[in-house]
């Protein structure tokens, strides 16, 4: 509920994103900390490979509500046993955040469709799993807003990688150096 709530704000254009100095990396720890207590009562492994990411300009308090989606949703689909990994990387001249999870994975005709509002795959809506099918594409919005990329790699039966990759110019990567 509190998706749809922030979904339809977002979508009115009536909230701005507070941009503020942060990293990434500390982005990804707290969201990881944030559905720890969940994972374990689920049986899941919850994987942290956080590497220190530079600052940017962020929301992080938006940021760490996407981040929260993709992996309260690997959670979601990821049976007792699996594992759900949350991983930062300085790239070349990008920084990335993925999570990966040995869930059910996306068949490539569903992936089409993913980020679209209010969609849900036929595995999601034929399980007693909840959810509305916001989640997603309130995730890309905040992504997008912060000028990144949200991208999917999944096989059904064998889990799923979500990745969000935010560019860094020349001039910045070389201040950041």
């Amino acid at each position: 509920m509190q998706d749809l709530l922030a979904d339809q704000v977002a979508r009115s254009g009536t909230e701005q994103l507070t941009l503020r100095p942060a990293r990434l990396s500390e982005v990804a720890q707290q969201a990881a900390e944030s559905v720890a207590l969940r994972a374990e009562e689920r049986g899941i492994t919850l994987e942290r490979k956080i590497v220190e990411t530079p600052e940017l300009p962020l929301d992080a308090q938006r940021l760490q509500q996407a981040v929260g989606n993709l992996l309260s949703n690997a959670l979601k689909y990821t049976p007792r046993g699996g594992t759900v990994c949350v991983h930062t990387a300085v790239e070349d001249h990008h920084l990335e955040l993925a999570v990966t999870d040995t869930g059910i994975g996306i068949s490539d005709q569903e992936q089409t469709n993913l980020f679209t509002d209010y969609y849900r795959t036929e595995a999601a809506r034929n399980s007693d799993i909840p959810g509305h099918g916001i989640g997603l594409s309130l995730t890309r919005r905040i992504v997008v807003a912060h000028g990144g990329q949200i991208s999917l790699s999944s096989r059904p039966g064998e889990g799923s990688t979500f990745t969000i990759r935010f560019g860094l110019d020349e001039v910045e990567w070389a201040d950041r150096a």
